[in-house]
């Protein structure tokens, strides 16, 4: 693994900006760098001075603005004040400058959390002076960090948790997809003591999808670096008992499991102007070479004519394999119920060792979209706890941001359900022989219908179609999707119409009787 590029954590580090004017710059930035459609990636513009490496009180950005997107939730908080740039030497990847951007302080230790390296070779100065340009269309290398600290405060660990999407450029050969402006003003060396003025964007990876990157790193712990921060001299990792900074869900050895961190609003129990959740995991491994799009969601989901106390519940909805036609062929559903989440906080836990409520759906469509089939494909693997027989993994909750766990409050869920398919999920429930019984037929935003009397033409072994669903027949909860993952442009949020039912089935007809020998999918709760 390369070598990291850290200079200063401190939170109350010293911002020396005495005498500092904004540059005058021989070109207008172009603000556009700073969105993108990609679901992981970091952007940012700003002006600065360049100061010499490592220094201890470093000049730091003017106007930044920093976005980091689609990084569990990390918005690089404090980041447009905590910004600046460096002259950087490496025998590896010569000279360049590098930005730094620090997010998301903790309070009590006075470290942040959250750190940003994007590394400007001079060969990328180089090439905008010999063009007469001030824009390249590849990203920088840049590397997202977490950081922790021991339980002593004595030792920091950081871990590479995101980093370029590679653009397999030819003359830069470490570059990454995104795009690139310097406005070159009196720039003649960039080096130390000049000012750069910089837009950037730069498309990331995440996860496993970062091991491609680095040649020596074949699991993520391969990506963590340990140092005493007073002399940077390195440690074993694994000696050191390490502070629990939301770590990311263990599958184990899983054959069929779904695997989700990251955090977001939660939206009304009818979806209106939705928002997207912010994702760094979301992984269904095993289910039918199903994959997951970036249409992930927190939502209310109430349980009706039951007791007051019992009925409200956090939804995670994730779709998944969507076509240009807009139809959903893939639906993970996952519960929590809100009264066990206050009992986690008044027990003063935020970690369970078992999963919540997760079943994946499959759906395919006549020829039109007319009718559709719906069939339960994946659910909770049950096993014995302490709690009671429930689903085999886990989750935890960062509570924070919630109160009453409803619409407009932020949910930060991390979590990992070991699933059952094929004839393992058929055997798991009563009065079901084959896997056709765990399926139900109906017209899209209408009734059910008798499956055999549909023709279902190719479609029926087709391997997808997109985002209108409805009823999902959820076991117990019953859930209803229909009409997803179409974007509002005038609101910026995406807009999913009757995305989530939350009627009960008998509108529609009753869902199949799919209870498991061992109380289905339901959790058995204290």
């Amino acid at each position: 693994m390369k070598k990291l590029f850290f200079t200063v954590f401190i939170f109350t580090a010293v911002l020396l900006t005495s005498g500092f004017l904004a540059a005058q710059t021989s070109c207008e930035m172009d603000d556009s760098i700073l969105g993108s459609n990609a679901v992981h990636y970091f952007a940012f513009n700003g002006v600065g001075q360049i100061n010499a490496a490592n220094e201890e009180y470093p000049n730091y950005v003017l106007s930044a603005t920093p976005k980091l997107v689609g990084i569990s939730g990390r918005d690089l908080d404090y980041a447009d004040e905590f910004s600046f740039f460096e002259e950087y030497d490496s025998e590896n990847e010569g000279s360049g400058v590098l930005l730094t951007a620090l997010g998301d302080p903790d309070m009590d230790t006075a470290y942040f959390t959250t750190a940003v390296f994007a590394r400007i070779p001079q060969s990328y100065f180089e090439r905008m002076q010999e063009t007469n340009t001030d824009t390249l269309s590849v990203a920088p290398v840049v590397e997202v960090y977490d950081i922790a600290l021991s339980k002593d405060n004595n030792y920091i660990k950081l871990c590479l948790i995101a980093s370029n999407k590679k653009a397999g450029n030819d003359e830069f050969s470490n570059a990454g997809v995104g795009k690139i402006q310097v406005c070159q003003g009196q720039n003649t060396e960039f080096s130390v003591g000049e000012k750069i003025t910089l837009a950037m964007n730069a498309e990331l990876v995440t996860g496993n999808d970062i091991l491609g990157n680095y040649e020596d790193a074949e699991t993520l712990e391969d990506l963590c670096e340990c140092s005493s921060p007073q002399d940077n001299t390195p440690v074993d990792c694994s000696a050191i008992e390490w502070e629990d900074n939301n770590t990311d869900p263990e599958s184990g050895d899983a054959e069929h499991y779904f695997a989700f961190k990251g955090k977001g609003r939660i939206n009304r129990e009818d979806l209106s102007n939705l928002y997207d959740a912010t994702v760094e995991t979301a992984e269904l491994v095993g289910v039918e070479d199903k994959t997951l799009s970036s249409n992930i969601f927190f939502h209310e989901y109430t349980i009706q004519n039951t007791d007051p106390d019992t009925r409200n519940w956090v939804a995670l909805s994730a779709l998944g394999d969507i076509d240009h036609s807009g139809y959903v062929s893939t639906f993970v559903f996952v519960l929590i119920p809100v009264y066990y989440l206050n009992y986690m906080i008044e027990e003063e836990l935020d970690k369970m060792p078992f999963a919540p409520v997760t079943q994946v759906y499959d759906y395919r469509y006549t020829d039109g979209h007319v009718f559709a089939r719906e069939c339960l494909v994946a659910s909770n693997k049950q096993g014995s706890t302490e709690y009671g027989e429930a689903g085999v993994g886990e989750f935890q909750v960062v509570f924070e941001n919630n109160i009453n766990f409803t619409a407009g409050e932020t949910f930060n869920l991390t979590m990992m359900a070991e699933l059952v398919v094929g004839q393992e999920l058929v055997d798991s429930y009563e009065d079901v022989e084959t896997a056709d019984d765990l399926c139900r037929c109906f017209k899209v935003n209408g009734n059910d219908v008798n499956c055999s009397e549909i023709d279902w033409g190719d479609s029926e072994n087709s391997s997808g179609d997109d985002t209108d669903t409805s009823d999902t027949g959820e076991t117990d909860t019953d859930s209803d999707v229909s009409d997803s993952g179409e974007n509002d442009e005038d609101s910026g949020n995406s807009d999913v119409e009757d995305a989530v039912d939350t009627d009960t089935q008998s509108e529609n007809g009753d869902v199949p009787d799919k209870k498991s020998k061992s109380d289905g999918c339901s959790m058995l709760f204290v």
